[in-house]
């Protein structure tokens, strides 16, 4: 495994070496707000994908929900950059810079295969901001969303990562300009969701719903699977074992159909319950 830190400020790479896993984690902690990452695989990558930890805006889990999941894309060819975004800090536009210009270096750095991103709870959030960013032209190839915040409305969102991102509540058409569930269309990616069924932090209907959006616009879901119990924190390598097989389901997925599996058909009725997700 080579890794490689670049600064998303600067678009500058330092040295690439080989590191142990520990060696991994200890500089993605370390690293400034703004940083990607990149682990290479020895052999030419079949694939690309940024990966968008979670943390709530607090702070960014890079461990358990990026280099984990960096180990297992790259022991399967797969080149994978772990996003060190920015907190938001008063300024929501900061973590979402970071994000959309870690997905373009990886667009322009591999040319010629398919670049994806991938986002685990608020980073979830970040990685569906990203694929359905404007134009169309600057989305990635696919988008792997798990257990994500996919909206800012009190129905779906994560309370304290949206007090922290913003400095308060937002409510009405203010929740909903600022929530990725409503800028779905046609263009967008195809999807890999995951999500608990007994998640208490982030419903696991946000994505039953975002995938619901994506067929109804005519679009693409790889798979939706709702697992029992929890699948985070702790189980992030088997998260990452989903992701991997993700990225082989959305590209094997053409334009003509929207498939899903497994996927209860009943689910799509189901509506959150006046329940206060997101604690902490």
């Amino acid at each position: 495994m080579k890794l490689t830190q670049i600064d998303l400020a600067e678009g500058r790479g330092g040295s690439q070496r080989e590191m142990p896993a520990s060696e991994a984690v200890a500089r993605a902690e370390e690293a400034c707000g703004g940083t990607l990452l990149l682990f290479d695989p020895d052999s030419v990558p079949r694939a690309a994908v940024a990966i968008c930890p979670g943390g709530g805006f607090g702070k960014v889990n890079t461990e358990h929900e990026g280099v984990a999941f960096a180990e297992w894309f790259v022991a399967h060819g797969i080149a994978a950059g772990v996003v060190k975004y920015r907190l938001p800090e008063g300024d929501p536009a900061l973590p979402q810079q970071d994000v959309e210009r870690a997905a373009e270096l990886l667009r322009n750095r591999f040319d010629g295969v398919k670049t994806g991103v991938l986002g685990a709870s608020i980073g979830g959030y970040l990685a569906a901001c990203a694929a359905l960013a404007q134009p169309a032209a600057r989305r990635p190839d696919f988008q792997l969303l798990f257990y994500p915040v996919v909206s800012m409305e009190e129905e779906f969102a994560h309370r304290p990562s949206m007090l922290r991102m913003f400095g308060r509540e937002l409510h009405g058409l203010e929740a909903k300009r600022r929530s990725p569930l409503y800028r779905i269309d046609r263009a967008a990616p195809p999807a890999f969701l995951a999500a608990a069924a007994d998640d208490g932090a982030v419903t696991p209907l946000g994505a039953c719903r975002y995938a619901e959006c994506l067929l109804e616009c005519g679009r693409r879901v790889a798979s939706l699977s709702l697992r029992r119990p929890r699948i985070r924190p702790a189980t992030g390598v088997r998260v990452a074992r989903s992701a991997c097989r993700g990225v082989e389901d959305v590209a094997r997925c053409d334009d003509r159909d929207g498939v899903i599996s497994p996927f209860p058909k009943k689910i799509l009725s189901l509506r959150p319950k006046p329940y206060r997700y997101g604690r902490e």
